[in-house]
């Protein structure tokens, strides 16, 4: 259809019979499409393909609970003719729409177009930005996707604001969105707001940096009903995490952070923090300096652990795991085929430093008592470590046999078996 014919094209659908239009491939304004579709809710059609790649089932617009328009590559005319369907069916809770050629009106006329109940929008790669004050509106909204959706820093306060006002969000995503420092900033601060009940946030891959990452902490301190977190591939180096520990060390039992994510693949559980275990143990190649810097500070949460162990990990200094050092329960510690290369943080205890070129096999370190001041092993440039001088052992319970050099194999040399007699001492056991 050319020229006025397009304009009155919706208006000659009148055939009882007709079952489908199919008018992709032409040029349709989203006016006129918005009058086709009109025409075709009102006659038998039940597909209608115009504006995208797959077709539209009349039905599923019409009266479906769920619509999921994410893979019909909707273009704006799609979109408009969709709008029509959809401003007609006053149950739709769910509503998932993808990418495909939308431009912000088209985004815009759909958002428009939903229920006053919608319980869940997902607006995955389509334009974000003009369409978040929209969102407002719908007082029943408990999931909020906006992920890709071309968001920048000046977007996020509308949309917090959308999740503040129908006070009902629980879940946001922001993933894939630029939303830098400054983003975070306005999280942070609608995080930290009475009132607001979110508990899931995912901010992926938003450019926010440790600044970024550090606000986020803090605001889950203040929301305590934040149970997951995201921030993954975010440049989060040791400083973001160190913040982290310390806002999970500060939350109370029962409220805060379950599920953190920050430089790992997989999301990283903090239900140490809340059950505080007496033994404790994580594996794999999620296991990080950073991430381990954030499991120190739920364990350290939970108060009760006497075993920690880290195995199979990529952990390449002490200092990363020194944290829970801090503890007044430790008994053990244990870092084992992690790729260790440094002791930085054990022997800051004693007041050195040392950087492991050949590392042992073991490194066993004894500590002064739980209840007097903490003391470490001293540790050479080679790595070797020695017991050190333990103030307060009871008369009769003195090392009588001062570690062994390890030999270039890394092994220590056999000497003859004494009975180690107990005392009250934390033992940290270091394994490359």
């Amino acid at each position: 259809p050319t020229g006025s014919e397009r304009t009155t094209l919706g208006g000659r659908l009148h055939a009882p019979q007709l079952r489908g239009v199919y008018l992709r491939g032409n040029p349709i304004p989203p006016a006129a499409a918005a009058a086709v579709s009109s025409s075709a809710s009102l006659a038998g059609v039940h597909t209608l393909a115009i504006g995208g790649r797959f077709p539209l089932r009349v039905s599923d617009l019409s009266d479906g609970i769920s619509v999921d328009l994410s893979d019909a590559g909707l273009s704006d005319s799609g979109a408009a003719a969709a709008a029509i369907l959809l401003a007609k069916n006053p149950g739709v809770q769910d509503a998932h729409f993808g990418a495909g050629a939308l431009t912000v009106s088209g985004a815009k006329a759909l958002v428009k177009s939903l229920s006053p109940g919608l319980l869940r929008i997902h607006l995955g790669g389509a334009p974000g930005t003009g369409i978040c004050g929209e969102l407002a509106a719908y007082r029943e909204l408990q999931e909020v996707m906006l992920p890709m959706a071309g968001l920048e820093p000046a977007d996020v306060p509308a949309v917090m604001n959308a999740v503040h006002e129908t006070a009902k969000v629980q879940v946001l995503d922001l993933t894939g969105n630029l939303l830098g420092s400054q983003g975070a900033a306005a999280v942070q601060a609608a995080l930290c707001r009475p009132g607001c009940h979110l508990r899931e946030l995912r901010v992926s891959a938003c450019g926010l940096g440790d600044p970024g990452v550090s606000a986020l902490a803090v605001a889950a301190r203040q929301c305590t009903t934040l149970r997951i977190l995201d921030c993954r591939e975010n440049g989060a180096t040791a400083t973001g995490a160190s913040t982290f520990a310390e806002v999970l060390m500060s939350l109370r039992k029962g409220a805060g952070l379950l599920s953190l994510g920050l430089d790992t693949q997989r999301m990283l559980s903090l239900e140490a923090r809340v059950q505080g275990p007496a033994s404790v143990q994580f594996t794999g190649k999620s296991l990080t300096d950073i991430s381990a810097i954030v499991l120190c500070g739920a364990v350290l949460a939970g108060g009760n652990a006497k075993s920690v162990r880290f195995t199979q990990g990529v952990i390449s200094s002490f200092s990363s795991v020194a944290l829970l050092l801090q503890s007044p329960v430790l008994e053990e510690l244990t870092v084992r085929s992690c790729g260790l290369k440094s002791v930085d943080g054990l022997c800051a205890l004693a007041g050195e430093t040392a950087a492991v070129d050949s590392a042992p096999s073991v490194l066993e370190v004894f500590s002064a008592e739980n209840t007097g001041k903490q003391h470490a092993g001293s540790c050479s440039p080679s790595g070797d470590a020695t017991r050190p001088t333990m103030p307060g052992t009871r008369p009769g319970m003195e090392h009588t046999r001062p570690a062994a050099p390890y030999t270039s194999s890394g092994t220590r040399p056999s000497t003859p078996s004494t009975p180690r007699q107990r005392v009250d001492r934390r033992m940290i056991v270091v394994a490359t």
